[in-house]
């Protein structure tokens, strides 16, 4: 096993079950919570929930893709440098897999929850979605129009009020926590260079 597969493994491993994409937590707090209403949440929940499916249907194109391409790799007769050729795009094709299971599971979660959410949600024609549209509008301009900063109104989006919001200041940052820091952790030019091989 080389290195980059190593620390590829060690990656997978411990990320097992963190999303690379959205947390579920992340689609409730910023997309259906943010949308005030529930004609624009269906349009945020419905989007976000397009945009997983067509990323699901990429991979599982690309997928079919790998199993043909594995399968013409395997019937081909190759002798020679030919025959490394072969088994280096074999090793290619298959060094991905585990990555791309990884993101599949992640999407799927997100798709399964945003599916429930979105059945929650009425059926809207789109009079009715464009009548709901003032009331988004308001309910949006009026957080700006109080000055409320993003970062604060997403806070409120997560449930925490603006007394709440500046406790997580008063402690140790995670990083000294951890006890590490960009100084501590960076590696060595020598070893990167070893790397680069």
């Amino acid at each position: 096993m080389n290195y980059i597969d190593q620390v590829e493994k060690e990656l997978l491993e411990k990320c097992e079950d963190i999303p690379f994409g959205n947390s579920l937590y992340q689609d409730e707090a910023f997309i259906l919570n943010t949308s005030y209403t529930d004609a624009r949440a269906v349009r945020s929940v419905g989007l976000t929930l397009s945009t997983r499916l067509r990323a699901l249907r990429e991979l599982e194109f690309s997928m079919e893709r790998m199993r043909v391409d594995l399968a013409e790799i395997e019937a081909s007769k190759a002798e020679g440098f030919e025959a490394v050729r072969k088994d280096i795009a074999k090793r290619e094709k298959l060094s991905g897999i585990a990555y791309t299971q990884k993101l599949l599971k992640d999407a799927l979660y997100e798709v399964e929850y945003l599916r429930a959410v979105l059945a929650k949600l009425p059926k809207l024609t789109r009079a009715e979605f464009e009548a709901h549209e003032k009331e988004y509008f308001i309910a949006s301009l009026s957080r700006q129009c109080v000055a409320l900063p993003e970062a604060a109104k997403s806070l409120e989006a997560m449930g925490v009020m603006p007394e709440k919001q500046y406790e997580f200041f008063n402690g140790p940052t995670l990083s000294e926590r951890l006890g590490v820091s960009v100084e501590k952790q960076l590696p060595e030019s020598e070893t990167i260079q070893k790397l680069l091989g």
